[in-house]
């Protein structure tokens, strides 16, 4: 049995299945472009570059509430705080919101704001909190883990569709290589071979790919 087969995607051929964020429609249409700072530092701050983004010609914005480091004592995010302020700011954003859940106690709290949740690297084989993603039905944004096989990729997404959401977007984000130019290694043969052969949009994270921001052109 072959990887298709085991994951029972209703796919024909690499036909695309749109996924709807608000107004948005990632994987038909204009080419989607999703902006905005990894850690949101304040709530004015975002909405700053809410504007810049959009002016800019971004179709989502994105911003980090909760942060998962490497070290501890590093900023770790706003946390519920942020959230509320977030809440309180909604309507004047003017894009719907990508954000990333590390916990799946921020569950509830999260979607009375958030309009795509996003399941970080680190976060791709953590099944219990994928399978609760799933069961909210708000489309999700599935970044690679940084050691992740397309299979294992794959398979994560599937937790996610397998609790009745298929409203799931993937990134590649780099995987981790012996190549030392750049942070991570962009896998873009994978992009290819997904979008030749499964129904997900896939999206790429070339700010976390390189993690060299001259690379990144605005």
């Amino acid at each position: 049995m072959d990887l298709h087969e085991k994951a029972n995607l209703s796919k024909p051929g690499g036909t695309t299945r749109p996924v709807r964020v608000g107004s948005v429609s990632i994987g038909a249409g204009p080419f989607t472009v999703i902006a905005g700072p990894c850690a949101v530092e304040s709530p004015g701050l975002l909405l700053e570059t809410a504007r810049a983004v959009r002016d800019a010609g971004a179709s989502l914005l994105r911003g980090g509430i909760f942060k998962l480091r490497t070290d501890p004592s590093s900023f770790q995010g706003l946390g519920r705080a942020g959230l509320e302020e977030l809440k309180a700011m909604k309507g004047e954003l003017g894009l719907p919101l990508v954000t990333e859940v590390t916990d799946p106690r921020h569950l509830e709290a999260m979607l009375e704001v958030v309009d795509m949740l996003q399941v970080g690297s680190r976060n791709m084989f953590n099944y219990p909190l994928l399978s609760e993603v799933g069961k909210t039905g708000r489309p999700v944004l599935l970044k690679r883990g940084f050691s992740a096989r397309v299979e294992e990729w794959l398979l994560a997404a599937e937790y996610i569709r397998k609790e009745g959401n298929e409203d799931i977007v993937l990134c590649e984000r780099g995987i981790r290589t012996f190549e030392t130019a750049t942070r991570n290694t962009l896998d873009l043969a994978s992009v290819a071979w997904i979008k030749a052969r499964e129904p997900y949009p896939v999206l790429v994270d070339p700010s976390h790919g390189t993690g060299l921001r001259e690379l990144v052109p605005p």
